[in-house]
């Protein structure tokens, strides 16, 4: 077997065994239970055949008070071996506390290919609740522990885009880190990441804009609103299809369909981000439906 034969086993082995859909799934479960409040709608593809049916699917339940963050699920590769740049950059230790500790790296998606990083920081600006999230596993037998335990939140970690920053090239950039300790933007110069936030920061900050007591409709609407002034700003910077975003954004303001999903199919569709919109308690809601 040739050495370079050998390197792609060992990094291939080194890969989520999961997609970022189970992630997805069992993080905002977990997420959810903690809250102790309703998800409006769960991550899915919202369909189109819900045009013209306008008050149909959630928007009954868009009096009741509420908020929405985005996400953007990461897969985490376990890094182990020396001769990872976490590693030979002198950046990590192999070992913490006597023992061997593997890193987790997750990739940012290069501007020449994306610009969900340009976008997120600029979302992040309007919106505030928006984040990067990543797990601290990457076996299918972990992701299965933590969600039963309905810890897959506090193992995992939070990091908003400002923190990430803008990215000072074309080229592919990730963030590595472990579950405690500062994470580092790896570049041509790796970064220290300063204002990391926890899983409980995460829930407080979730839990102070849900006691504003702003009704869900009202939010959904400001935060779809809010894309489109990013959307149209990005393309004015780049300056390449401005006609063919603007045109866009006035047909998508013009669709006949449930709010919730024409938000949330933007932020999946434009952002690759999932919009979770968090309701008020059943026993509390039928008192917003009249």
């Amino acid at each position: 077997m040739s050495s370079s034969m050998h390197l792609y086993i060992i990094t291939d082995l080194m890969k989520s065994s999961f997609s970022e859909l189970s992630y997805a799934f069992a993080l905002t479960e977990n997420l959810v239970n903690s809250l102790g409040l309703p998800l409006l709608m769960a991550p899915t593809f919202p369909s189109t055949a819900a045009e013209g049916k306008k008050g149909a699917g959630h928007d009954v339940k868009l009096a009741m008070p509420g908020m929405s963050l985005f996400l953007q699920f990461k897969l985490s590769h376990c890094m182990r071996y020396a001769s990872a740049k976490e590693f030979s950059s002198g950046i990590f230790s192999k070992k913490v506390g006597g023992k061997s500790e593997p890193v987790y790296r997750m990739y940012l998606h290069p501007l020449k290919s994306s610009r969900q990083t340009s976008l997120m920081l600029k979302l992040e600006k309007r919106h505030g609740i928006v984040y990067y999230v990543a797990p601290l596993f990457h076996l299918p037998i972990d992701l299965s522990k933590h969600f039963f335990a309905k810890t897959v939140a506090q193992e995992s970690r939070f990091i908003r885009p400002s923190v990430i920053k803008k990215m000072p090239d074309d080229n592919e950039h990730f963030v590595s880190f472990r579950k405690t300790g500062k994470p580092w933007r790896f570049s041509e110069n790796p970064v220290e990441l300063e204002g990391i936030e926890t899983e409980t920061d995460v829930m407080r900050r979730v839990r102070k804009e849900h006691m504003q007591k702003i009704p869900v409709n009202e939010r959904v609407s400001e935060s779809l609103e809010k894309m489109f002034e990013v959307l149209l700003e990005e393309a004015k910077e780049r300056q390449t299809g401005t006609r063919v975003i603007r045109n866009e954004v006035a047909r998508i303001r013009g669709l006949e369909m449930p709010l919730l999903e024409k938000a949330s199919f933007v932020a999946r569709n434009f952002f690759e981000l999932e919009m979770l919109t968090i309701g008020s308690e059943e026993e509390n809601a039928d008192k917003y439906s009249g």
